[in-house]
């Protein structure tokens, strides 16, 4: 049996040419986008929006570990426990907490939706 079909073939021996020109194509937006003072004055409140949702993520990110690692948030996180997962496509989807990490720190498994 085949491994991989034509199409895919073809993809595959051009797959570094399309990482080169995703890498261009994404230089070029971070160039055209990162100095707000070229922008036009109307796109200014929404570039100032995204910075600071930008830095907000960034803070929660840090300071997540902490929180969880709380003793109330950890007996919270128990194995059976339902969960409402909010990650990238999933958005306000069932889970079951499968497993959780004893210093509670990460959740190592949770199943998929419910």
């Amino acid at each position: 049996m085949m491994l991989h079909s034509f199409k895919e073939y073809d993809h595959k021996t051009k797959q570094k040419k399309y990482e080169k020109e995703l890498k261009i194509v994404e230089e070029t937006i971070r160039n055209s986008f990162s100095d707000s003072e070229k922008q036009a004055p109307h796109w200014q409140p929404l570039s100032d929006f995204y910075d600071i949702a930008e830095e907000y993520f960034i803070k929660w990110s840090k300071v997540r570990s902490d929180i969880l690692s709380h003793p109330k948030y950890q007996k919270d996180m128990a194995a059976g426990r339902i969960v409402l997962v909010r990650h990238k496509s999933h958005v306000n989807k069932l889970g079951i907490l499968l497993s959780a990490d004893p210093k509670g720190k990460k959740i190592v498994s949770y199943s998929g939706t419910v």
